[in-house]
């Protein structure tokens, strides 16, 4: 059922996940089928920096548009880190041996919470936001002019906070 992602059994889970989180899940998904999670990328997905993407729609403001485009970023950040997980898993399964044996798990978790993470930065209306609103708001900035906010940077800024705030036991590596 899992492509490429097949869960492990937990003495494999443990050496991936070096031994300090819980056992991974499956989720279901519409588009992607069954997506394996390991333990650290479920006690990412489990704050309230993740869960929070919950609300905020994926297209911003085509949704009052296209009612039907109604899912969200959480959906979307799930279904990233799974493919980034597949893309990862492929890359390291094709790589010459001595590329191989440099990728490791935390490099592998690191990849999965990328794709988890990457849109943490984003605030309601998505990037209506960065490229209608702030324009108007922020003096002296035009659309076009490097910003002096971005979601980009939030996101960064995000991801320390939801690790420290959480008491996220992450290698500096990982992070």
């Amino acid at each position: 059922q899992l492509a490429y992602q097949k869960p492990t059994f937990p003495a494999e889970e443990e050496a991936l996940t070096f031994g300090r989180s819980r056992p991974g899940k499956i989720v279901i998904d519409p588009v992607h089928g069954h997506m394996y999670f390991p333990g650290l990328v479920c006690d990412a997905i489990d704050t309230p920096q993740v869960q929070r993407l919950r609300e905020l729609k994926q297209l911003g403001t085509a949704y009052y548009v296209f009612p039907g485009s109604s899912h969200n970023r959480f959906e979307h950040s799930l279904g990233t880190s799974h493919l980034a997980t597949n893309m990862f898993d492929a890359l390291r399964m094709r790589a010459p041996l001595e590329a191989r044996e440099a990728l490791t798990g935390e490099d592998r978790v690191a990849v999965q919470l990328a794709g988890l993470c990457h849109d943490v930065g984003h605030g309601p209306f998505s990037h209506v936001v960065d490229n209608e609103f702030l324009p108007r708001r922020v003096a002296g900035w035009h659309a076009g002019d490097e910003p002096p906010w971005n979601h980009e940077a939030m996101g960064a800024d995000m991801f320390r906070w939801m690790v420290d705030d959480n008491g996220m036991d992450l290698d500096k590596g990982v992070i």
